[in-house]
């Protein structure tokens, strides 16, 4: 799966290097331990709330959580603001950017 062609006009809003994001793409779509633990959490959280028979799980597409990543990975903010947290999915794939950065801080508000 690539990124469709609206992400690409975003990422050239901030002046990305297109060939640089595909290495961080493939960086996160390669980490099979990451990506398995993520939507297995997903899984499970869908079954949790249908048991209790809500419809909405507020997940973001994966293809949002590798933009995410692959963002956090080009710019390397030193801080970052997350408003919304829903089930956590972006935050793991910030979190995962900001790991592999080796730098940054992640302040999440719900």
């Amino acid at each position: 799966m690539t990124l469709s062609e609206d992400y690409w006009k975003l990422l050239e809003l901030i002046g990305a290097n297109r060939k640089q994001f595909d290495i961080y793409v493939a960086e996160i779509r390669s980490d099979f331990y990451f990506n398995r633990c993520v939507w297995e959490k997903l899984r499970r959280f869908k079954n949790y709330l249908t048991d209790y028979k809500y419809k909405w799980t507020g997940e973001i597409s994966e293809e949002t959580g590798v933009l995410l990543y692959a963002i956090m990975r080009y710019l390397k903010p030193s801080t970052v603001l997350e408003t919304g947290v829903a089930n956590g999915i972006s935050t793991a794939y910030i979190l995962s950017a900001l790991k592999r950065n080796k730098q940054g801080r992640l302040f999440s508000v719900d």
